[in-house]
């Protein structure tokens, strides 16, 4: 089970189609109408196990949610933009004698845009470049952009990346030249600078927003009608078929006080009230101000707190999603992650007793100067509950609120901190009925802070499992690297540099779920290779080959791809694009052993082949010639690699037709073995050097299917090559 957060955007995802169960992504358009008026719509089919926001937006920061519903295998119909005839909204349900056209817009290789649409024509596709048009950053974020001229309209889609420039100009028919020459002189690049540099727009926007400027998006996540963590699907299915069996409309299935979410987290049973997990109620510390005394007793406290527009976070076995509310009185704290230049933006649920009250308000001071202004709250329905609708945090004063970043270098914050470490401290205060401020307590949270915005990791499996989200994935990325930031002292190769120590010492482990800290004792050490069944050999069964699926596992064990993808996805966690480089011998049928191997028995030296010393590796069929020398299993010790502390008579694999490392820049890093980084300006030169370092034997094939092996002779012979 593996479903999570997805966002579906106008531009389509298609190849995403198979994951949303849809049957397209929402990219069709029509006419329809509305108490007698003509609109311009967009339709899209839902899933059942899906919830859907539908957004606009002036800016492509601030987005408005214009409806919320729950998917039931429908068609929806949205109408956004009136249709006018001469200038003027009509009431008739004429059609549009001008229909949309959809166009494509993409960044261009050394400059300009390509245009992509199909022709007015014959509907066959055209690209155009344009070098007069240049699009901003925001347009990574487009979904879809309506514009309307005089003659045509036009839904912009607006895909990231760059396209090369086409070698030929298309041929035009005369519709399709005036089409090009109308959209290029209609000011759209005046609309662009515009959009790009306004600042942003009154969020109240208008149920069907209409006119230039004016962007739409729908957004589509795993529904979770209870918001207790576990996918609506999920819930519903029995444990036979990898489900929960628990109730999608509460929480808190077996009302033992802990939602079922954080249950199956830390593993404890979401169904039996005995069932517990050992540590997962969050710490609710008195507060420090007014003499350490949390809310007074006639005031109340806090309910729950939740974070948004952050980088949403799963356990490691991706069962569980750390939605919103994250922090919940007496049940759980989940951990939060955000870039360090993202606001943080919070909602809560706070107790306020006492007879007459009629107004309450909140504010919080935050970590980084960051401030929660005082805020009004709205009563929840009962007497005395009050909600904190979803607000960003600032910098300034009330009287002058200015934006505030949530941090300013990476940050690692830990809920139940150990020496040297710190808590995301979120400190409270409540003013009811206009009176003085009284302190409402201090949450404690678990908080990731990465460099920039987290990229999609390599791709493996499916598309739903390329976002990176895992816990451990975060806390890696974030601890070694606390406190640090790029400038003039640091590069993103010396921060890498920093996470890659976690590594050194082949001991890497993931954390304890819902907590920032790490799992202890041999058996929690993720391994390469590892000898899980006992049998003094390294096992193919139950070593994974990506990441997710081997920080998902039960044993964390995984190949060298696995591993140098780990590496890789801490890196595109602070938002720069690292590498895997795959090393394989020049002649596809060789292999190669790793650094360090030791004989029981010294080969002999092979004068006919320059005195280098060759050896059989565990041959079949012993050729019994003097020059070679046949090895019993286990004879060849490799050097040690993660995890080898879990398996004392097991070795990694010995030989390789191709070994993965991760690369950033200058430098590559084998994070299955732990080796120090090799960093050199030309790939030759670093592969010289691992070759030197890290290589001991090239094993050549020989007749009837089998290898000898050349000693390395530290020359660095360029026998492997890298892709």
């Amino acid at each position: 089970m593996r479903k999570k957060f997805v966002m579906v955007l106008l531009c389509g995802i298609a190849s995403a189609s198979s994951v949303l169960g849809q049957s397209d992504i929402p990219k069709t358009f029509l006419d329809t109408v509305s108490d007698g008026q003509a609109y311009k719509a967009f339709q899209f089919e839902t899933d059942e196990f899906l919830s859907y926001r539908i957004q606009a937006s002036q800016d492509l920061n601030s987005w408005s949610d214009l409806a919320t519903f729950h998917g039931f295998n429908e068609t929806i119909v949205f109408p956004f933009a009136p249709i006018s005839q001469n200038g003027q909204p009509t009431n008739t349900p004429e059609e549009n004698p001008n229909p949309p056209v959809t166009l494509s817009l993409a960044r261009a290789l050394g400059g300009g845009t390509v245009m992509t649409w199909n022709s007015l024509s014959d509907q066959y596709p055209r690209k155009l470049h344009l070098p007069g048009i240049t699009l901003g950053a925001h347009w990574d974020s487009a979904p879809f952009f309506h514009h309307a001229t005089e003659l045509y309209t036009y839904f912009i889609i607006s895909p990231s990346g760059t396209v090369p420039v086409p070698v030929n100009a298309p041929a035009l028919s005369i519709e399709d030249i005036w089409f090009e020459a109308n959209f290029s002189n209609s000011d759209f690049t005046v609309i662009d600078g515009a959009i790009q540099n306004a600042p942003p727009a009154n969020n109240a926007l208008p149920p069907y927003p209409a006119g230039n400027g004016s962007f739409f998006r729908v957004t589509a996540e795993v529904a979770d009608e209870d918001r207790d963590g576990l996918p609506d699907e999920t819930e519903q299915k029995p444990t036979s078929e990898e489900g929960t069996d628990t109730d999608h409309q509460n929480p808190d299935t077996d009302g033992d006080g802990i939602w079922d979410g954080a249950e199956v987290a830390q593993g404890s049973d979401p169904k039996d009230p005995q069932s517990k997990p050992t540590d997962t109620a969050p710490d609710y510390p008195p507060n420090t101000e007014n003499g350490g005394q949390n809310a007074p007793p006639n005031t109340g406290g806090i309910i729950s707190i939740g974070f948004h527009g952050n980088h949403e976070l799963t356990s490691d076995d991706q069962k569980t999603n750390y939605t919103d509310p994250q922090w919940v009185a007496g049940s759980h704290n989940f951990p939060v992650s955000y870039s360090r230049t993202k606001p943080v933006e919070l909602s809560g649920k706070f107790i306020v007793n006492g007879a007459n009250i009629y107004n309450v308000d909140v504010s919080a001071s935050l970590p980084n100067k960051v401030l929660l202004h005082r805020t009004p709250l709205d009563r929840d329905g009962a007497e005395n509950a009050w909600t904190l609708a979803r607000t960003a945090g600032q910098g300034g004063t009330p009287e002058a609120p200015l934006p505030k970043n949530i941090a300013d270098t990476i940050e690692f914050y830990n809920a139940k901190p150990n020496p040297g470490e710190e808590s995301y401290d979120i400190t409270w205060t409540l003013y009811i009925n206009g009176g003085a401020g009284v302190p409402a307590g201090t949450t404690k949270h678990t908080m990731y802070v990465t460099h920039g915005v987290p990229l999609l990791a390599t791709p493996t499996e499916s598309i739903e499992q390329q976002e990176i989200r895992q816990e451990t994935f975060f806390y890696h990325s974030c601890k070694n690297t606390n406190d640090k930031v790029i400038d003039a002292n640091l590069t993103k190769e010396g921060i890498a540099e920093l996470i890659y120590a976690e590594f050194l010492d082949r001991d890497v482990r993931r954390v304890i779920p819902t907590q920032g800290n790490l799992r202890q004792g041999i058996a929690e050490q993720m391994s390469y290779w590892g000898d899980l069944n006992n049998d003094g050999l390294p096992d193919a069964a139950g070593c994974k080959g990506s990441p997710i699926e081997m920080v998902a596992s039960q044993e964390g064990n995984g190949t060298c791809e696995a591993w140098a993808a780990f590496f890789s996805d801490m890196i595109r966690i602070h938002g720069w694009n690292s590498s895997t480089v795959v090393l394989s011998p020049i002649a596809p049928n060789d292999s190669f052993t790793i650094k360090n191997a030791q004989t029981l028995i010294n080969p002999t030296a092979d004068a006919n082949n320059g005195g280098y010393d060759w050896i059989r590796l565990n041959p079949a069929n012993p050729l019994g010639e003097g020059h070679f020398i046949d090895l019993i299993p286990n004879t060849l010790k490799g050097l040690p690699a993660q995890g080898d502390d879990r398996f004392p008579t097991a070795d990694p694999l010995k030989t390789f037709n191709t070994h993965f490392l991760s690369g950033l820049g200058n430098h590559w890093f084998d994070p299955s073995y732990g080796n120090p980084s090799l960093s050199d300006p030309l790939v030759a030169d670093r592969l010289k050097k691992y070759e030197n370092l890290y290589v001991e034997y090239y094993g050549k094939s020989i007749e009837n299917g089998d290898r000898r092996f050349k000693k390395n002779n530290l020359n660095g012979d360029a026998e492997l090559k890298a892709n």
